[in-house]
């Protein structure tokens, strides 16, 4: 059975940041224990302004080894 889903809505980018980091960390450690690394995408978006600003404040330098950050971005640029 697949788990249900629901929609949440934060009133504050604070507090969308705290839930949002805790659900990132558990993600990692768990691809980290079960692959030996998390590799995720994050686009530059001003919503994820807090996040990226808590994300940054994780100091345990043993776990950035195994972490593989790729940035994007939502808009599409021709090569020329």
């Amino acid at each position: 059975m697949k788990p249900s889903k629901k929609i949440v809505i934060f009133e504050r980018p604070y507090d969308l940041s705290i839930v949002l980091l805790k659900h990132w960390f558990d993600m990692a450690q768990e691809a980290i224990n079960e692959r030996g690394r998390f590799c995720v995408a994050l686009q530059g978006s001003a919503s994820l302004h807090e996040f990226f600003s808590k994300l940054s404040g994780i100091r345990d330098y043993k776990f950035w080894e195994n972490v593989y950050l790729f940035q994007t971005d939502q808009f599409h640029v021709p090569y020329h």
